[in-house]
């Protein structure tokens, strides 16, 4: 027993001169070539999660891992080095930030973008203000309410990090083509009756259109649904409801009565704002 006792001791005391690389021999090797560079300036650390690589739970332990490396390397004698983080979970992590920040930049641009050419096309101030603020509440609806099916009702993890952004282009892009066909249409029939009766015959005479390219569009999307990729299923929900909302909510309820509600000021400050103010139609 003596004798193995020795024998393990020596063997241990080895194998800690091989982790510390005080000794060559083909573990030592490994060792160099899979966790050191060349000139070994810089070594690799494993990081095994227990998470789904993709959850969001891994993104975030990506974020605590960087800020809590980035705060003790200076507390060692490493002070001065860098560190860097990668594998699937980091990556995820870079692309959901850039996501973020350039959400913000899009955002930002298309409504810009949007009220200018409204602003162009009709003339006014008021009107294209309250067509941009309720193209973005249907966006806002939208989202509400995949997220309320597909983690409250479905018990999904997360939602796919690019579903805002993409939600908000085709919302934003298609709210806006149907609020301009009804608007213009308004002010057109604004030209020849009441506020009350233009906006009454505008619904009535674009109803059908707008509805029945609503429907078309809602339908085409929601055959996404059948698709096993929970990425198309959740575009395919997202954008058929948010058309639905848009077509038979924003475009047929809210647009209508803000624009009866608005009267003249509507049309503010273009000459179809003074026409209506000397026929005494607020």
């Amino acid at each position: 027993m003596q004798t193995a006792v020795y024998a393990l001791s020596s063997n241990l005391t080895g194998l800690v001169s091989e982790f510390n690389l005080q000794t060559s021999t083909p573990f030592t090797a490994f060792l160099e070539g899979t966790y050191f560079s060349t000139d070994k300036t810089t070594t690799r650390i494993n990081i095994v999660l227990s998470d789904d690589p993709y959850s969001s739970t891994a993104v975030t332990d990506v974020g605590r891992i960087r800020k809590t490396v980035a705060a003790e390397i200076p507390t060692t004698t490493l002070t001065g080095g860098a560190s860097y983080l990668g594998g699937q979970s980091a990556t995820q992590a870079d692309v959901m930030a850039v996501n973020d920040s350039d959400f913000l930049k899009v955002v930002g641009l298309a409504i810009l973008g949007i009220l200018i050419v409204i602003i162009i096309l009709l003339r006014s101030l008021l009107a294209p203000l309250y067509m941009v603020a309720t193209v973005l509440l249907n966006y806002g609806t939208t989202l509400g309410l995949t997220t309320w099916v597909f983690l409250d009702l479905m018990k999904q993890g997360a939602l796919i990090y690019m579903i805002p952004l993409f939600i908000f282009v085709i919302l934003v892009a298609l709210g806006a083509d149907y609020n301009i066909f009804l608007v213009s249409r308004i002010r057109e029939e604004a030209h020849q009756r009441p506020i009350k009766e233009a906006v009454s015959h505008a619904v009535a005479n674009t109803g059908g259109v707008i509805t029945a390219c609503g429907i078309i569009l809602a339908g085409t999307f929601a055959t996404l649904m059948t698709a096993p990729l929970q990425v198309v299923l959740q575009i395919g929900v997202a954008i058929a409801s948010g058309v639905l909302v848009d077509t038979f909510i924003v475009r047929a309820l809210l647009v209508p009565s803000l624009a009866t509600l608005a009267g003249r000021w509507s049309w503010w400050p273009s000459g179809l704002f003074k026409k209506l103010g000397k026929h005494g139609d607020s």
